[in-house]
This record gives structure tokens, sequence and C-alpha cells, in this order.
């Protein structure tokens, strides 16, 4: 029932928002994501982020990954994405 009542903040967010496993691979996107990458969501799922990823983001994303893994905490940063 959280997720249901969350959905319009998640989906329709004026930021794009990205959830990962621990291995950087997409489980979930919002609208805003989609419209930014120029792709369907379903291309989009089950993709590693670091497709998406120039060189720097790639580096920063994983620092933030790995950050995650050791706090064990929800964390949030911003990265520079290509689009198709």
């Amino acid at each position: 029932m959280e997720f249901v009542k969350y959905y319009s903040l998640y989906n329709l967010a004026p930021v794009a928002y990205f959830t990962f496993d621990k291995e950087g691979v997409i489980l979930e996107v919002n609208s805003t994501a989609t419209q930014l990458l120029k792709e369907q969501r379903n291309f989009i799922l089950d993709k590693p982020v670091m497709v998406y990823l120039p060189p720097q983001g790639q580096d920063d994303f994983y620092h933030h990954r790995q950050k995650v893994l050791k706090t064990k905490e929800q964390q949030s940063c911003e990265l520079q994405m290509r689009t198709k």
C-alpha cells in the first residue's frame, strides 16, 4: 500500500528518479527520466545505468553506489546522463 501512496510523487516528479539494485541495474524509473533519456520505460528497465553515463558519471556513480552499500542507507546523487 505504501508504494501506491507514493506512486505519484515518484512517477510524476519533475526530476528524473531511478531505483537500482546493488549492481547498478535499473529496477524502476519515473516518467521524467524516460522523457529525458528519450527512451521507453521498458527499454530502460533491467539495463545497467552505466550505459547512460559518460566516463566521469560512471566514476561518480561507482563511488555513490559504494557509499550506499557501505552505509546501507538510502542516498541520492545527481548525475549527467547521455541520451541516445
